[in-house]
């Protein structure tokens, strides 16, 4: 009775598998670079200025919620969603401020 077992490759096998461990290194530098250049081009850094400064928008968009809706079920469930948008743009933020 035999047993698989990954250390029992053949020479041509661990070649392809150092081959496949190579191109993965190699694609991921090159999307790390695309990333950097992304993230320091001058319509991204717009963006991120955009990102900065949504937390006033949001603001306006809540005391707009407060003035139009009376139902204190819908205003809890678009201040919900409001407050959901902001998490995850807030984290994109972070995300990209952290790793650049």
């Amino acid at each position: 009775m035999s047993v698989f077992s990954f250390d029992n490759h053949t020479k041509k096998e661990r070649k392809l598998i150092a081959k496949k461990n190579k191109d993965i290194l190699l694609v991921t530098e090159l999307a790390k670079q695309a990333v950097i250049e992304c993230i320091t081009s001058n319509s991204f850094k717009k963006y991120r200025e955009e990102l900065e400064h949504s937390d006033k928008a949001l603001i306006k968009i809540g005391i707009d919620i407060r003035k139009t809706i009376l139902n204190k079920d819908e205003r809890l469930a678009l201040y919900d969603a409001l407050f959901v948008r902001a998490d995850v743009l807030g984290s994109l933020l972070n995300s990209v401020e952290k790793d650049r």
